[in-house]
């Protein structure tokens, strides 16, 4: 009798050690968050699809998947293609959000995407001790031919935008994406980078810009020593992704890619070869230090490790 009652105190100790032990790992596993973030995916050459390299990649090994715009040069062109793009990144997931670009947006019919995504043109979220508010800088785009539409959701963003930054105190981080890169006058290497110099999304009074209304937030909110990050992702058809930190200590990121563009038959060998390589974005995030590191990831590379063609 006595050996049964020893032989069972020792089989709970081992699961209980097991258990702890597992959940230590479990623990250790998530001390550090990878986010990846990529702008201007579309395949060239085709009105419905995102560069095969994206479509490729395995996005459960992220802990948050950030697109950046442009994800398919027609999207709204057929209704069939927002459900291709959720076969790849699982819109509706709590770790996906999508700042919408131009493309996205060409032929209307943005309603398609808010159903798909199940989320808003502009919302804000948090999650890990960091805030993120995705914004849309396409609305002029969206709304074209509905001006009192267009005055009253950039007006609304705004509010969102000053609402957020007004009341954010325990976040270590407030991160702004957007597709165009509105604060390209704060970040003076942007001409090397951005595909286009777009201000739009925040009023629809011309005077009214990110420099004028928006920026003043985000310093305030740099003040309380709360780091802010904007994140933009219309990049990639001449420089590919570009990084700096302003007089306040602002940082901004932006990433995209363009080369299925050479993937045309006309397009020589050689050129292919020189050109510069496409890069996504990879940011570390530990909540525990309130850090979060970024580094700019070859894509070739990224998507040849993971289809074991290395």
């Amino acid at each position: 009798m006595n050996r049964v009652i020893i032989l069972f105190l020792i089989a709970i100790l081992f699961f209980s050690c097991n258990h702890s032990k597992t959940k230590t790992n479990k623990e250790k596993a998530k001390e550090t968050y990878t986010y990846f973030f990529a702008g201007h995916i579309y395949r060239w050459y085709t009105h419905d699809k995102v560069d095969k390299r994206i479509e490729n990649l395995d996005y459960s090994q992220f802990d948050q998947v950030w697109l950046g715009g442009d994800v398919c040069s027609h999207l709204t062109e057929k209704k069939e293609t927002l459900s291709y793009i959720d076969s790849i990144f699982d819109l509706k997931s709590d770790k996906v959000h999508w700042t919408w670009g131009n493309h996205d947006v060409l032929h209307g019919h943005h309603e398609w995407i808010t159903e798909k995504t199940g989320k808003d043109l502009y919302y804000a979220s948090n999650f890990n001790g960091i805030t993120l508010l995705n914004l849309n800088t396409n609305m002029d785009s969206v709304f074209k031919s509905d001006q009192d539409k267009f005055c009253l959701e950039t007006q609304k963003q705004y509010q969102l935008i000053k609402n957020v930054c007004d009341s954010i105190t325990k976040s270590s981080h407030l991160i702004i994406l957007t597709h165009n890169i509105s604060w390209h006058n704060y970040a003076k290497n942007a001409n090397t980078y951005a595909n286009l110099f777009k201000n739009t999304g925040f009023s629809c009074d011309v005077n009214q810009t990110f420099d004028s209304i928006v920026y003043p937030h985000l310093k305030k909110v740099q003040e309380k020593g709360i780091q802010v990050i904007g994140i933009a992702g219309d990049s990639g058809l001449w420089g590919k992704y570009g990084h700096y930190t302003d007089e306040n200590g602002i940082l901004y990121l932006a990433c995209g890619i363009n080369n299925s563009k050479l993937d045309h038959e006309s397009i020589p060998e050689e050129k292919k070869q020189q050109a510069p390589k496409d890069k996504v974005l990879l940011l570390k995030h530990k909540p525990k230090e309130k850090q979060i590191n970024f580094y700019f990831a070859d894509l070739d590379s990224l998507y040849e490790s993971q289809s074991g063609k290395q």
